[in-house]
């Protein structure tokens, strides 16, 4: 019957949380720039939305629309961004 069940498991060891850490932080370092460079051309694509809107109130409400979610969009990656960072520090996680 030995052969049919095993008496050893070679598993991995649950990963410790330096790994993980790092493992977001290197993410992290991915996407804010990515993230950053989107929402500034987002505005920039706002603005010029709104300044060639001519007066049309359906053209200036999608620009302000457009403005108002990107900033929302910069709120939630702040946030979310010291979230993390909060998380990792009351982990004392260096």
């Amino acid at each position: 019957m030995t052969f049919v069940l095993p008496t050893y498991v070679f598993a991995a060891p649950p990963p410790r949380i330096n790994a993980i850490d790092g493992l977001i932080r290197k993410a992290l370092d991915l996407v804010l720039p990515i993230a950053g460079v989107t929402a500034v051309a987002m505005l920039v694509y706002g603005g010029f939305m709104f300044m060639l809107s001519s007066g049309d109130p359906q053209k200036v409400q999608q620009s302000r629309n457009v403005i108002t979610w990107t900033i929302v969009g910069i709120i939630v990656l702040f946030s979310f961004t010291m979230i993390v960072r909060f998380v990792f520090n009351a982990l004392l996680i260096s």
